[in-house]
């Protein structure tokens, strides 16, 4: 379940919080009908409503690549590692992933690629990145 790791909820978290949500959203639907009737009621209630849906909802994490740094030879520092959040690219050392992620394989420059694909942010201590969830 790729969404799930996207958003870094379990399934249970997942399911309460799209339950709420769809309870919620039935009465902003409601509201807006009444309102949509009767104009002078519930003048504000469903813009309420539906801020605080959008305010639930998860932020996607930064979209994080990590793969192997193959000209590790020609880096001074001698960095085996690419890491690369939302395209920009940091060399590192060693990197640990304390999330899920998965694998994919890209094209990049005419050349294919392989990656661990991850939805959270880098945390850095040094040259050293952890992946953790944003």
């Amino acid at each position: 379940m790729n969404h799930l790791a996207e958003v870094n909820m379990t399934y249970a978290q997942h399911w309460s919080m799209a339950t709420k949500n769809s309870g919620k959203l039935s009465i902003a639907s409601c509201v807006l009908f009444v309102h949509a009737c009767l104009p002078f009621l519930f003048e504000r209630t469903a813009s309420r409503i539906l801020r605080s849906v959008e305010h639930s909802l998860p932020k996607a994490g930064t979209r994080i690549l990590v793969r192997f740094n193959t000209k590790h030879r020609e880096d001074p520092e001698g960095r085996s590692w690419r890491v690369l959040e939302n395209g920009v690219e940091t060399l590192a050392h060693v990197v640990s992933i304390a999330i899920p992620c998965e694998t994919i394989r890209e094209e990049v420059a005419g050349e294919v690629k392989y990656h661990f694909l991850c939805n959270g942010k880098v945390v850095w201590d040094g040259q050293n990145a952890k992946v953790v969830a944003s």
